[in-house]
């Protein structure tokens, strides 16, 4: 049975071969650098839990390529919103050590990224990737997302946020939607089989102000199978009541 959403409205196709940015094809700059940030993390690792990952090409594959599979459907998110993108500001929610967003900086060095997470041991690792990355970038922020969602400096600001393993998509939308501007979009990367979570999350899209207007099979495999990411569009201002107090939205669902 095909799925409802099989090409995404902003012109993403879905593919099911090794991705045109994938790890062979990075520049020698840029393989230097990925190799400098996973030589960190496994340093970083043996002291505290960043991830569960233990060797190198376990790494490469699950981290470094995983991150890289997203660069197309973001690409095409950029391209339908803002053109080229120079001055786009990216929000990685819940970027744990750091993933996709350190591998997003390295590869659109003209994007701005912030690395957004609620724990301090990573943001402390994140602080010193920064810099022995010399990603001039990259803004780490030690938060919650309801936190960063209810400030009004920050509320609507993003024009793109981007999440990898955070919280059913129902949850996700209340923590990521408030964060971005009208016309941005949420990239969240899925297991083969998100239709459930899409299904679960339409009365949080509905009062969030947002759309799903994709779900895109990317070049990302998993035990489960072929990894997707759904896109989804903000269409509206969010109501002020939203984000609700951290904690609420993961005890009380939309």
């Amino acid at each position: 049975m095909p799925r409802p959403y099989a090409y995404c409205a902003i012109g993403v196709r879905a593919s099911s071969s090794p991705s045109s940015s994938g790890y062979s094809l990075l520049s020698a700059e840029e393989r230097k650098q990925f190799d400098t940030y996973l030589e960190s993390l496994f340093e970083y690792n043996a002291k505290f839990n960043l991830t569960a990952v233990k060797t190198r090409e376990e790494a490469q594959e699950r981290h470094i390529e995983d991150s890289l599979a997203l660069l197309p459907v973001l690409d095409e998110c950029v391209a339908e919103g803002q053109g080229q993108g120079k001055g786009l500001r990216v929000i990685d929610v819940g970027t744990g050590p750091g993933l996709p967003g350190i591998v997003l900086a390295v590869k659109r060095p003209h994007w701005d990224v912030t690395l957004l997470d609620s724990l301090q041991k990573r943001c402390k690792f994140l602080e010193e990737v920064k810099e022995s990355l010399e990603l001039k970038n990259v803004e780490v922020t030690w938060s919650r997302a309801e936190d960063v969602g209810r400030d009004a400096g920050k509320r609507g600001s993003w024009d793109l946020a981007v999440a990898r393993a955070v919280a059913p998509l129902n949850v996700l939308c209340e923590l990521c939607v408030p964060m971005l501007r009208v016309g941005g979009y949420l990239v969240a990367a899925k297991g083969p089989d998100p239709e459930a979570e899409v299904k679960a999350a339409r009365n949080a899209l509905g009062q969030l102000k947002a759309e799903v207007v994709g779900i895109i099979p990317v070049s990302s495999f998993g035990s489960h199978g072929q990894r997707t990411v759904v896109v989804i569009r903000k269409v509206g201002e969010t109501p002020r009541k939203f984000p609700r107090q951290a904690g609420t939205p993961k005890k009380k669902p939309l």
